[in-house]
């Protein structure tokens, strides 16, 4: 599901697999989701935008805040633990519809001593 390559590995499914017997690896994808804690990101995306080169644009981090962040973080930034959102069968799982949406409920434990 990274880098949204998910359609092309599906589009390859379907023009290349034999369907009767045709093998696919790997077969299953998990989204995860988890919270971390990220001060200098949240500098960098967040704060950014109350002074903006002496402009203060502060109605602009509501849009920056609604933008999901897709990144390799330390281990240590982590402060909750990590649970399955979405699991697909990518063998089944159809290219268009249904994937670009998505309800799932879940429940974050959070550590102590950090902020989230």
């Amino acid at each position: 599901l990274y880098e949204s390559m998910l359609d092309t590995v599906l589009f390859a499914r379907d023009k290349w697999l034999i369907p009767t017997n045709g093998v696919l690896f790997p077969d299953k994808a998990i989204m995860y989701l988890c919270a971390a804690e990220d001060g200098p990101v949240k500098a960098d995306r967040i704060d950014f935008w109350t002074n903006v080169y002496g402009f203060d644009m502060t109605p602009i981090r509501t849009i920056a805040i609604q933008e999901p962040v897709v990144d390799v973080m330390d281990p240590k930034q982590i402060v909750t633990d990590a649970v399955p959102i979405l699991e697909l069968d990518l063998l089944t799982c159809p290219r268009s519809g249904g994937l670009s949406e998505f309800r799932s409920e879940f429940l974050l434990t959070a550590g102590g001593g950090d902020y989230i």
